[in-house]
């Protein structure tokens, strides 16, 4: 086996290691938000992954500035449907109908009035609770990269 190969084979090593260290360590934080329902988790952080992925080139824009609130409302607001729900996560469609109605009676979801999809309102994203475990989130990205640094032998 070559080295460059073995290099490969450490960093897939630990890039599944780092994703699934980040699955569980994500499902049990918002599990604590969500008192251990696992479905609501999963709804919605399809929603969420939803918004983020609309929203995804905002990344350069200043956190707390108003373009970005301006954008994530307009980009964001678009939403899911339920039908994408339940494809993306496999839980029963009466399952998302009452588990979502729960998340908007909680105010962590909102309802597009156009096109009645889900989405994740920014004032649910700069909840403190919500806003930790996102910081946390990245703390552990920011942990992958320096372990894939370690791992990469550099000028090889």
């Amino acid at each position: 086996m070559s080295k460059q190969q073995t290099e490969r084979d450490v960093l897939s090593r630990v890039d599944l290691y780092f994703s699934i260290r980040q699955i569980t360590r994500t499902l049990g934080r918002f599990a604590e938000v969500f008192e251990r329902d696992y479905d609501m988790v999963m709804i919605f952080l399809v929603v969420v992954e939803a918004a983020f992925r609309a929203t995804f080139h905002l990344a350069a824009l200043e956190e707390g500035g108003e373009e970005f609130r301006r954008l994530y409302t307009e980009l964001g607001a678009e939403g899911v449907s339920l039908l994408q729900i339940g494809e993306a996560s496999g839980i029963a469609r009466e399952t998302i109908r009452r588990k979502v109605k729960r998340l908007l009676d909680l105010g962590y979801l909102a309802t597009n009035e156009k096109n009645k999809n889900v989405y994740l309102p920014i004032s649910t994203v700069t909840k403190p609770a919500f806003a930790e475990i996102f910081r946390s989130h990245i703390a552990d990205i920011e942990q992958f990269m320096k372990s894939a640094q370690f791992y990469t032998v550099r000028g090889g």
